[in-house]
């Protein structure tokens, strides 16, 4: 979205529109077959890291809430302290982390 019509935006209109590009580049990422799985998982959840939730309507603020708390879920049998780490990860666990992230409200 452009400055100019960033400016025009409510908070909420503009958060979505965040949330929405981020969304955007997550996918992208996790279509990028010439990366191995583990560093399109990496760097697709980067996409999300510091995303404001207060301006996001209520009902996705908890969907997006609960959809992180699973991809931790799915993390906490790992330990993941660098993004070298994540070539740990199970090919089923980052199949998993990807269809949650994919699930993510975004109006679609």
């Amino acid at each position: 979205m452009s400055k100019e019509s960033t400016a025009s935006c409510t908070p909420q209109e503009a958060a979505v529109d965040d949330l929405r590009e981020r969304y955007s580049q997550a996918l992208t990422w996790f279509c990028r077959e010439s990366q191995p799985q583990w560093e399109r998982t990496y760097q697709a959840m980067r996409c999300f890291a510091k995303l404001p939730l207060d301006p996001l309507p209520k009902i996705w603020q908890r969907r997006i809430d609960i959809t992180f708390r699973r991809v931790n879920s799915v993390l906490a049998g790992y330990s993941i302290k660098t993004e070298q780490d994540y070539q740990q990860i199970s090919a089923e666990d980052l199949q998993k982390i990807m269809g949650l992230v994919l699930g993510l409200p975004t109006a679609r």
